[in-house]
């Protein structure tokens, strides 16, 4: 990621929301290494390489080094209502799908926080936040997207279920210019969300959501609940309609696509 920490700069003195950048070879994680330490509003950290980069619930992120893109961002004391903290997992991914559309790249998402290519998981976000009573201290947002990984790269149990650009379309992709145009991306949606305005964020993700109108599994601790997926809320959340006609607002868990047989039940 040559002169990449260069490139950034210029683009920070443009930016309203971002204020400055670290790149490093190398860190446990970029979120982890954020909250630990004491940064700036704005600031970027990105890593060439994690070695225990996380996902939602705890699991770990694929991270090997020199093919992917591991980056965070910090806010700091921002003027959000905790309430409104699920909708930044919309934005992210609408912000991610939209830049990737934009390079020609097709994917759509996965409630909450998931960017799929063909089905398989090319990018994951993971916000996380520290709280002065009730107030945000912190809020931290973190992106890893699978780019130019390579079938070899992957074990056979995580090459089942997640892919990358690379493999996608057959070509080598560089990483600056798809992190800058993210970040611009970023920026651009983050200030609608700032303005109120989630109704056109809603609107843009549904644009995406390829599992609109189809049944899904949705599991959480020892819970799996059954129904179609019919969109999201104003706050972003998942709603379910269940087989007696009813609706239901999912507020967390993991979504899986109901497959059929080969009989077709």
């Amino acid at each position: 990621m040559e002169n990449l920490e260069q490139l950034i700069e210029d683009f920070i003195k443009k930016s309203s929301l971002f204020s400055c950048v670290e790149v490093h070879k190398i860190l446990e994680s970029t979120n982890t290494y954020l909250l630990k330490n004491n940064f700036p509003s704005g600031c970027i950290v990105i890593a060439d390489q994690q070695t225990a980069g996380r996902g939602r619930r705890g699991r770990s992120w694929f991270s090997p080094p020199g093919k992917n893109l591991y980056f965070s961002f910090l806010l700091v004391n921002p003027p959000l209502d905790p309430s409104t903290l699920p909708r930044l997992n919309i934005v992210m991914a609408v912000a991610v799908a939209e830049a990737l559309g934009k390079l020609g790249i097709k994917t759509s998402v996965k409630w909450p926080n998931d960017i799929l290519i063909n089905g398989k998981k090319l990018a994951g976000i993971l916000i996380e936040s520290v709280f002065e009573k009730d107030k945000i201290k912190k809020l931290v947002i973190g992106t890893g997207i699978n780019i130019n990984t390579d079938h070899d790269d992957f074990t056979t149990d995580i090459l089942t279920i997640a892919t990358s650009l690379k493999i996608a379309t057959g070509q080598t992709w560089d990483r600056n210019s798809i992190l800058l145009n993210l970040l611009k991306n970023i920026e651009l949606w983050y200030n609608v969300f700032e303005k109120g305005e989630f109704y056109k964020i809603r609107d843009k993700w549904l644009q995406y959501f390829e599992w609109k109108g189809k049944e899904v599994f949705v599991s959480s601790d020892d819970t799996t609940i059954f129904g179609i997926a019919a969109g999201i809320d104003e706050n972003g959340f998942l709603i379910l309609s269940l087989p007696d006609g009813s609706e239901m607002k999912i507020i967390s868990g993991d979504v899986s696509v109901r497959r059929k047989n080969a009989t077709g039940n």
